[in-house]
């Protein structure tokens, strides 16, 4: 709500809060109920709203001259393209690590288990792993 705050009109701001306030879960199997326990964090998964704030979470991730930054939905891929399989390596990670940080200032969370790293070249040659963490 910290971002959300900060670049929406109030009466939609508290608008939006209301919607993502006061949510619970329970899980169900076979026919028994879990305890309700509070949501924390998130959008409902296939509301309208969900896009939206998206991309005013996203708006001002960082993006650089090097790298080409692909959102679609809330998944989000870097590519970089150079002869050196190194130097594409050492690109998209000076990009993770700029994300990283914005995504820290902003308190956002980004699973890094959903992360990966694929490399494309005509040559066969190990590139260096990029990490992400958080």
């Amino acid at each position: 709500m910290h971002k959300l705050i900060k670049f929406l009109p109030a009466p939609l701001f508290l608008l939006i809060k209301s919607y993502l306030s006061n949510r619970f879960f329970s899980v169900r199997l076979n026919n028994t109920y879990s305890t309700r326990n509070t949501i924390r964090s998130g959008v409902p998964q296939g509301s309208d709203i969900a896009p939206f704030l998206y991309s005013i979470f996203t708006h001002d991730i960082p993006k650089t001259f090097y790298t080409t930054l692909g959102i679609y939905a809330d998944d989000t891929l870097i590519t970089a393209s150079h002869e050196s399989h190194v130097t594409a390596s050492e690109m998209i990670q000076n990009h993770l690590n700029m994300i990283r940080l914005w995504a820290n200032r902003w308190k956002i969370k980004i699973n890094e288990t959903k992360s990966v790293q694929v490399t494309f070249s005509l040559r066969n040659l190990d590139s260096p792993p990029v990490t992400l963490t958080i």
